[in-house]
This record gives structure tokens, C-alpha cells and sequence, in this order.
């Protein structure tokens, strides 16, 4: 028995796997946006703990210059003490990027202020913290590469031609790499 389709049966075959095969491109691609946000937030947060470890680690150095009777001018304290941690909550905040600065600018100030005397650099409490802050450095590279990275996969797939007019309709915005 042969069985003889019709053109409009085939139409509607062909027609419904057209539609069935964009709806699942469509799923996948709502699959990988939802775990690369999954993954922005997580590295959000990281980097978020990364930056309140540098600025406690500040406070601690800034102790520890006290301790052992350095002089830390005005000027550096009024630059820690213009720091406000809640700014790290928003990334991508003005008032964000200048803490981020301002932290790194304190620790070359402090840096500087130190680095003639002997002294300080025989201490145990200092050596731990230059150690300390060279693993929050090597964390904030971690961090920053794996943020980037995310946020390249997550705008690509935003992006991602035959679905990009639904996102860009729908107000979805690209995220923006750290530094």
C-alpha cells in the first residue's frame, strides 16, 4: 500500500519541524544565558568578598604602621576613610571604580611610606600582611578573568543571531567586562 501525501501535509510537517527546531534553539539559548547569569552572579560575590578582604586588610596595615610608631599622614587616612564598602555591592558604580582605585592608590601610599624603613619589614604582622596581599592580588586576577570571561558568554549568547531581536525587544542589556 503506498500512501501518497498530499502538499499541504508536507508543508505542515516541514513547517512544524522548522518551528519545533527553533524552539529548542530558543530553550538552549535561554539555558546558556541562564547559567552564565548563574555564573556572573556567583563571580559578582567573589569578587565582592575580594574587595571587602582588601579593605579590611587596609584597616589592618594601617594598625600595624601605628603599632610600630610610623607616622601615617592625614591624607591617607582621609582617603581609607573615604571608602564605602556598600559602593562594591554595584560593580559598575562610579563611586565602585573610584574605591577600587582609591584602594590600590592607599596601598602604593603605604608602600611608599614604608619602604625605607628596615624595621617594619623584619616585623611578622607586616610579612603576613604583604603576604595577604599578594593572595587577594592573585584573587582579584582569578576573579576578574573568570567575571570577563562570563560576561563574554553571556553577551554572546544575548546576541546570538536568530533570537537577538527577542533580547533587544525584551530590554536585555549586555553586561560589562570589570576592567
Amino acid at each position: 500500500m503506498v500512501v501518497i501525501m498530499n502538499s499541504w501535509v508536507i508543508f505542515i510537517i516541514t513547517f512544524g519541524c522548522i518551528v519545533g527546531f527553533f524552539i529548542f534553539l530558543f530553550l538552549v539559548n535561554l539555558i546558556f544565558i541562564g547559567a552564565f547569569s548563574k555564573r556572573l552572579k556567583s563571580h559578582k560575590n567573589a569578587f565582592i568578598i575580594i574587595l571587602a578582604q582588601r579593605y579590611e586588610g587596609l584597616a589592618v596595615l594601617i594598625n600595624v604602621l601605628e603599632k610600630n610608631k610610623i607616622v601615617v599622614p592625614d591624607n591617607i587616612l582621609q582617603l581609607y576613610e573615604s571608602i564605602d564598602v556598600s559602593s562594591f555591592e554595584n560593580l559598575d558604580s562610579i563611586k565602585c571604580i573610584e574605591d577600587r582605585k582609591t584602594m590600590s592608590i592607599l596601598k602604593q601610599e603605604i608602600m611608599s611610606l614604608v619602604k625605607n624603613n628596615e624595621e617594619i619589614f623584619k616585623n611578622q604582622e607586616f610579612k603576613n600582611l604583604i603576604t595577604m596581599f599578594s593572595s587577594i592580588d592573585d584573587q582579584t586576577r582569578v576573579a576578574i578573568t573568570s567575571y570577563n570571561s562570563d560576561v563574554a558568554g553571556y553577551n554572546y549568547w544575548i546576541r546570538f543571531k536568530p533570537f537577538k531581536y527577542f533580547f533587544v525587544f525584551n530590554n536585555v542589556l549586555p553586561k560589562q567586562s570589570l576592567f
